[in-house]
């Protein structure tokens, strides 16, 4: 997961209301570890907090927060540092630098605005339309009755409801795309079988899909399925060994 916030805002302020947030300590081999590979990245660390999410579940995960182009910090999940090994836990942050270093943020949040601005110039221009409300079978409006825009709101909603499938059909397939790029990102540093070990294993400890169609899962995840994650590490592996 990738976020990039305001370094004072959201994931400040919010988050410590729901979990504790305590840094990782400064003589700990793993902050050590960390900073060197941000270091290699030239990626610009600040903090490394790690988070109790183990209170709640044994979900794991890790993100980075910060605003663009100034420092980030790092959070790790505590169930993150307990159940992989050292250079696991630096494979899955590789993966996530690996998203700041390709710029995927920016480019996620630049497509997803651009498509809400996109659908409220739709919704502006359609709610009032005689043409939606023609072919739903509701008359002509009169100057003393015009169409009641809660109504051109709901069925303009039908109207474009299919655009909506499309428009997410779309969005997961360029975040998939991410996906793909950042493993392969960590894959590049060195962390080829620890990103495997580290997703077999978070993936078992966040319950997540392992196999499906691939049309399915194309459609309804953001994220490549494990089975397709590690088969792309493996062709990658194949194409430069050929």
């Amino acid at each position: 997961m990738y976020r990039e916030d305001d370094a004072n805002g959201p994931t400040e302020q919010v988050a410590p209301m729901f979990n504790k947030f305590t840094p990782l300590p400064a003589d700990s081999p793993l902050t050590t570890q960390l900073s060197a590979l941000a270091k290699r990245v030239d990626f610009p660390l600040g903090k490394i907090w790690v988070c109790d999410s183990s209170k709640r579940s044994s979900h794991s995960n890790a993100f980075f927060y910060g605003v663009p182009f100034l420092t980030k910090h790092i959070v790790l999940f505590d169930t993150l540092i307990e159940k992989n090994s050292t250079e696991e836990v630096l494979a899955v942050l590789g993966h996530e630098l690996g998203h700041f270093k390709k710029g995927h943020n920016i480019s996620l949040l630049l497509s997803t605005d651009t498509y809400v601005l996109f659908l409220l110039v739709l919704f502006t221009t359609s709610v009032q339309s005689p043409a939606i409300f023609s072919s739903f079978g509701f008359p002509s409006p009169s100057a003393t009755s015009p169409y009641p825009i809660l109504l051109g709101f709901i069925l303009a909603q039908d109207v474009f409801g299919p655009l909506d499938c499309l428009a997410q059909f779309v969005m997961h397939s360029l975040s998939r795309r991410f996906e793909y790029q950042a493993d392969e990102f960590a894959k590049n540093l060195g962390y080829a079988e620890q990103l495997k070990r580290g997703l077999v294993r978070i993936g078992a400890d966040n319950m997540g899909v392992t196999d499906c169609h691939k049309l399915w899962s194309a459609y309804h995840h953001s994220h490549p399925t494990l089975g397709e994650r590690i088969e792309r590490l493996d062709d990658s592996d194949d194409k430069k060994k050929e």
